[in-house]
């Protein structure tokens, strides 16, 4: 498979080395888009995501995790709610930064003052998805109150 984009972009995280062709490969498998794989927007997306955030968050949980009082874990929120809390491009298909914000801490807080949204009513199933959030939070730091509301962690 020859994929031209990976060696272009390559670089830009492995400054001034080499790159052995069996890895340029393996990457190149990963980050292309193989029902469209003359569109590299996504998989663009995903491998800037995986570089500047991915790995570095994954050494960090790594380094946290082995401390004697660690109580490490790692939510991944995929769910595209209805009202994004930044403007994005059209092109942004998924998730994106701030989405889980209300579905994670409640939809108790101020969205005109945070995120200049008003008059916003989430859909049920973004209000479910958030009790479950909230009640899986509890329960991983041990803080479910008797009945069944959020605990005094949240802000």
């Amino acid at each position: 498979m020859e994929n031209s984009l990976i060696p272009m972009m390559l670089p830009i995280v492995f400054p001034g080395q080499g790159v052995p062709h069996h890895v340029l490969k393996s990457i190149a498998l990963e980050y292309t888009n193989w029902t469209n794989p003359d569109d590299a927007t996504e998989r663009f997306v995903k491998y800037a995501g995986d570089v500047a955030y991915n790995v570095e968050s994954a050494e960090l949980r790594n380094l946290h995790a082995k401390g004697d009082a660690s109580r490490t874990w790692v939510y991944s929120f995929n769910a595209v709610i209805d009202q994004h809390m930044l403007p994005i491009p059209d092109w942004a298909t998924k998730a994106n930064h701030a989405d889980d914000v209300a579905p994670f801490f409640g939809y108790q807080m101020d969205y005109k003052e945070a995120f200049n949204i008003s008059d916003y009513q989430p859909p049920a199933w973004e209000l479910d998805l958030s009790e479950q959030t909230l009640q899986n939070t509890d329960i991983h730091l041990g803080t479910t109150r008797s009945d069944g509301r959020s605990s005094s962690w949240i802000p």
